[in-house]
Parts: C-alpha cells; sequence; structure tokens
C-alpha cells in the first residue's frame, strides 16, 4: 500500500474524561435525538434489529436537523440501515443524491490505513477527513452525523488492542474536525475470562454508553458480563495485597473460581462448555442441555464434531485451527440435537491459553438462532411468491390487451372488404356466378366483423368487469346456410 491515500470509492444504492451511562429512559427520546458536538456514543446490543433501529433514528434525526450524515459500514448493513430509513419516511436517495448522506464500505476504508495489523494515524486522517470536508461542503458551519462500525470489524477478528487504538484516532480527529460518533459493539464479543477489563477499555474510550438494556437476554448477559467483571477485579485485588498469606490469596481464589463456575452454570440462553486441544469436551453448563439435550455425563469426553451434520463434519479441523491461530473462528450452520434434530446455530470458538502461552483448549459459545432463520425464509418465501403473482398478473393484462389491440386493428382492412363487396353488388354488373362470390365474401366479411366484435366483447368483459347480454331470436337455418355456403367457397369439389 502506497504511502498516499487514495480517494475512497462512496457506496450509492470520537477520548472522553469518562464515558456517561445512559440513562433507563428510552434513547429515542434523548441522546441519539440530539447528541452534543463531539460527543463520542457507544451503543452496545446483542439482536442486530436494535442495531439497525437505533442506527436509524440516528440518522433520520440528523437528516431532518439539515446535519450531513456519513454511514461506514458493511453491505449488509448498509441495505439494513437504508431499509429501516426508508420504512421510517426518509427519502434515502433523495439524500444520496444531494450528498446529505454519504454511505462508505467499512472494509474497503479500514482496509486504507491498515499497516499489518496496526491502523495508521497519518493514513487514519488521510482518510477520512476529506470525506468529512466532503459532508460539510454543501452545509459549511454544521457538524456531521457518523456512524462507524469498523472498530467492531477489529474486535470480530480478534484484533483488541487495534480497536481500542482506532477509538482514539476517532478521538483525535474529533479535536480537529466538528462531528458526533456513534459506534457499536455486539455484547456477544465480551464473555470470555478477561473480557471485563477489556469491556471498560472500550467503555473509558467513550463520551456516553448506552447499554443493551431494551433486550431481555442481553440484560441477562450484561448483568453476568459485570458480575464476572467484579469477581475478576476481586481476584485481582487479592493477588496484589502482598501482605496477605498464601493461605488467605488461595481461599479466596477457590472462592471466586466456585462463584465463576456458578455464574457459567447460570446461563441456559447459551450453550458454554469448553474443549481440550484435541476438540473433546471438558465442560458442560445447563444451556447446553438445554439448546443440544446431552446430559454432562453423556458428553464429557467426547468429541465436538458429534453436534455437527454428516456433512459437515470435516470442518471441525478447520474450525480449531482457525481459532487456534488468529484467536477467534465464528460461524452460522445446522447443529445436530442428541434426538437427531437440527437446529440453526452461531457458534463461537475461541482459544484459551496458559499463562506460558500455550494452548490448552478452547471456549465454545452456541446460540439458538433457528427462530430467527425460520422467520427470514418465511420472509424470503413470501416476497417470491409477491413477484410472482405480480409477473403473472402482468402477462395476464398483456395477453389481453394484445387482443384487444389485434380485434382493434383488423376492424380498418375488414371494413374495406365490406365495402368492396358491396359495392360490387350494388353495381349489378357481375356474372351470376361472380355475384354468388361476392355475396359469400359480404356474407364471410361479416361474420369476422362479428367475431372480431365479441373478441373485443371478452377483453372488455376480462378487464372491464363484464358486459352486457342482448339475447334476440335468430332463424337456424339461414345461420346453417351462410356456414353452408362459406364452406363451399373455401372447398368448391
Amino acid at each position: 500500500m502506497s504511502d498516499e491515500a487514495t480517494p475512497l470509492r462512496l457506496v450509492k444504492p470520537g477520548q472522553a474524561s469518562g464515558p456517561v451511562l445512559a440513562e433507563a429512559a428510552p434513547w429515542s427520546e434523548g441522546l441519539l435525538d440530539t447528541p452534543g458536538e463531539r460527543d463520542h456514543i457507544v451503543r452496545f446490543y446483542q439482536d442486530e434489529e436494535f442495531l439497525f433501529e437505533a442506527v436509524a433514528h440516528f440518522v433520520s434525526s440528523g437528516l431532518a436537523a439539515g446535519e450531513p450524515v456519513l454511514l461506514v459500514a458493511t453491505e449488509a448493513h448498509r441495505d439494513a440501515f437504508t431499509q429501516r430509513l426508508r420504512r421510517n419516511g426518509v427519502v434515502v436517495d433523495a439524500a444520496l443524491a444531494s450528498g446529505q448522506m454519504i454511505l462508505l464500505d467499512a472494509h474497503e476504508t479500514l482496509m486504507r490505513f491498515m499497516v499489518g495489523d496496526e491502523p495508521k494515524w497519518d493514513r487514519f486522517a488521510a482518510t477520512l477527513a476529506p470525506v468529512l470536508d466532503g459532508c460539510r461542503m454543501a452545509r459549511p458551519g454544521t457538524r456531521v452525523r457518523v456512524f462507524g462500525e469498523m472498530v467492531d470489524l477489529l474486535w470480530r477478528a480478534g484484533n483488541r488492542v487495534a480497536a481500542i487504538r482506532l477509538e482514539e484516532f476517532w478521538n483525535e480527529l474529533a479535536r480537529q474536525q466538528s462531528f458526533t460518533l456513534l459506534c457499536a459493539y455486539q455484547m456477544g464479543n465480551f464473555y470470555m475470562p478477561g473480557d471485563g477489563e477489556l469491556f471498560d477499555e472500550v467503555c473509558a474510550r467513550h463520551s456516553h454508553v448506552i447499554p443493551a438494556s431494551g433486550e431481555a437476554k442481553t440484560s441477562r448477559l450484561e448483568t453476568e458480563l459485570e458480575e464476572r467483571r467484579r469477581l475478576e477485579g476481586a481476584l485481582r485485588e487479592a493477588l496484589r495485597q502482598k501482605t496477605a498469606s498464601a493461605g488467605v490469596i488461595e481461599d479466596r481464589s477457590l472462592q471466586d473460581a466456585e462463584r465463576f463456575r456458578l455464574l457459567i452454570e447460570s446461563v441456559e440462553e447459551y450453550a458454554i462448555f469448553m474443549l481440550d486441544p484435541a476438540g473433546r469436551v471438558t465442560s458442560w453448563n445447563p444451556g447446553a442441555q438445554r439448546i443440544k439435550g446431552y446430559r454432562a455425563d453423556e458428553i464429557i469426553g467426547h468429541h465436538f464434531s458429534r453436534f455437527y451434520p454428516p456433512e459437515d463434519v470435516g470442518k471441525c479441523p478447520m474450525e480449531l485451527e482457525v481459532a487456534a491461530r488468529d484467536g477467534r473462528f465464528e460461524d452460522e450452520g445446522w447443529r445436530v440435537r442428541k434426538d437427531g434434530t437440527r437446529f440453526w446455530a452461531n457458534v463461537v470458538i475461541h482459544r484459551v491459553l496458559d499463562r506460558d502461552g500455550r494452548l490448552v483448549g478452547f471456549a465454545k459459545v452456541t446460540r439458538d438462532l433457528t427462530h430467527r432463520r425460520q422467520l427470514e425464509e418465511e420472509r424470503v418465501a413470501r416476497a417470491g411468491l409477491e413477484r410472482a403473482l405480480a409477473d403473472q398478473k402482468k402477462q395476464e393484462e398483456l395477453r389481453e390487451q394484445l387482443i384487444a389491440i389485434v380485434g382493434h386493428d383488423l376492424r380498418t382492412p375488414l371494413s374495406s372488404i365490406v365495402m368492396g363487396a358491396g359495392l360490387m353488388l350494388k353495381r349489378g354488373t357481375l356474372s351470376a356466378n361472380d355475384t354468388k362470390t361476392a355475396a359469400r365474401i359480404a356474407r364471410s366479411a361479416d361474420r369476422m366483423t362479428k367475431i372480431i366484435g365479441q373478441l373485443l366483447d371478452f377483453t372488455r368483459a376480462r378487464l372491464g368487469g363484464g358486459i352486457r347480454v342482448d339475447p334476440r331470436r335468430m332463424d337456424l337455418s339461414e345461420v346453417c346456410a351462410e356456414v353452408i355456403a362459406e364452406v363451399e367457397t373455401a372447398n368448391p369439389d
């Protein structure tokens, strides 16, 4: 990568002295509506729907206030944000066309200032500062509302030092530029031992923290995380007390370890268990028993490939290899319960190292997302059916319109035939045989006129909701004679 940053490709369709925890009142009534200038807000979430709603609210409030908006997100999230904005009544296309809203790809933007595994300040400033200047070009003097999820991408990839460093870069840029920044982290990233301290590091680099208080499952996870941080802090404090006897420290460590074990066993929404370096189960919590169906005595000692369908068993070595190399592996796919039924799962595997940095095993967390997947499949199927019905209706309308057009256009040449035959008969200059032939031409043309009229009546009935029926008497012998004469003309022999 060259030292000179190249222009970003636009996608069409900020450190504070101490963070402030948002109050329990709904965020829609305060912080995301009217944030202060240079506020650096972090939103923790578990369910992406809460993320979509928060970002859409943050963006739409800014657009309504005449503020420019910059969204730096993945392609999937950009689509989700714009769909939610449209659902909330925002004219997204107009905002993009006017330059009031700009979309950037998070992966592409991140790569422009990363050198190896580290973000570089000069590249970061050269990448983002011109974009922020461009946002204010049409609205001088206004601050920019920014949402960025590049820090979450780094965190998910296991590069947590770089993520925290990037948060500091945003704070430094905020001293030079006028903008308000909203970023987000998934709460599932903070469940491993030691994550409590990292959680505090993230919060310390923001001016405001919005907890995932609106989500039932996340609330419980946050409580567990807070308890875990407290336990880890107590353990570190015990180790730091040099004057305490070895027996006191050991007792305290054992108590904290026991409380931590009880904490893990109290979680029922997640399957949380340990694997040895070879992939064999070494611990099992009640959430794992509820989701997978095995009791601890039935599964401990067995390889975790037992939870995979036959076609995916081969993925197990690769998952452990990636987790051992990169520190973390995440995937979604089908898993198998004890009774043989399948469920759609989100799986995260973290490596576990001892004090000397040696691999001693893996921590594995599984979440059942079957219901969410079913809802998504139903939505896709419903959308497909609606498109098919719309296409069918359009084809039927085109067919009926074609019939109407053809029937109408046939009348003109047919009128010439009727008038010509009638004129020859009126002059009386034809021979007997020619007179008979001209009469048959006139009758056939008259019959064709009636057929065209009936065709148009049929089209009107299909497109217009029906036609009036006017029954009348007629002589069947005359009809038969006309038919015979017409057939004889085409088949004289």
